[in-house]
């Protein structure tokens, strides 16, 4: 199996710790400070930058989420977990 970085931008949240996106998959994903990382599919670029900018990331992604059916989601398989700061965190993610 092949491992991919992927950068977080880090959140302000009582339990999403950072966000990622990946524009050729359109694949949003969450880290949660419960250590679980999912990833959302048939997700835009707007609806990424509309959740970095919301006063309430949860609930932002709660509302977009709501039609379970649009965008199937999955629990990622991590591997290393890099610090870049206040900024974010990288962690590497097996390929799927």
């Amino acid at each position: 199996m092949e491992t991919k970085r992927v950068i977080f931008n880090a959140v302000e949240s009582s339990n999403i710790e950072g966000i990622a996106y990946d524009t050729v998959k359109g694949r949003l994903y969450v880290a949660f400070l419960s250590g679980k990382v999912y990833s959302y599919d048939n997700v835009d670029k707007e609806q990424f930058n509309g959740a970095l900018e919301a006063k309430s990331v949860g609930t932002f992604l709660q509302s977009i989420f709501k039609e379970k059916d649009k965008y199937p989601y999955r629990g990622e398989k991590l591997g290393v977990k890099e610090s870049l700061g206040e900024e974010g965190f990288v962690y590497e993610i097996e390929s799927q």
